[in-house]
């Protein structure tokens, strides 16, 4: 298998209850496959990556009680899926997101669930760390 090939590791098909799902891919652009987690806990919908090296990056955490972004997600069944990062965005976002690099290398993560507008996670090279955009 090539390098920038996905390898989609998903432990769990059925929507999150209190319980967890993993994916497998190149989220930081180092050639070696990082791993992306999502648990919905307690009304919260928290995303963490892991580096290929075991090192965490920053979680990102939804919480419906403060957070309009993870409202709907945290209500609904949420799941999360890899997703290409091939475009650039500045025509649907009016400019790319921070530290946001279009790669056909590296990927990106996609969290969605019910009608909610999904959840796009992404590696900041500026930061160092995962980051997030919605339209």
């Amino acid at each position: 298998m090539k390098p920038y090939q996905i390898i989609i590791l998903l432990l769990l098909s059925s929507p999150l209850g209190a319980t967890e799902s993993r994916v497998k891919g190149d989220i930081n652009c180092d050639g070696k496959n990082d791993i992306a987690e999502i648990t919905k806990i307690n009304n919260k919908l928290k995303i963490v990556v892991t580096l290929n090296n075991g090192k965490k990056t920053n979680e990102l955490v939804f919480d419906n009680a403060n957070s309009i972004h993870g409202e709907c997600l945290v209500e609904k069944d949420a799941h999360l899926r890899i997703e290409k990062l091939e475009k650039d965005l500045t025509k649907p976002l009016g400019g790319n997101p921070e530290g946001y690099k279009p790669s056909s290398m590296c990927v990106g993560l996609n969290i969605s669930g019910g009608d909610c507008a999904p959840i796009h996670i992404y590696w900041n090279h500026k930061k160092n760390r995962i980051n997030w955009w919605r339209e």
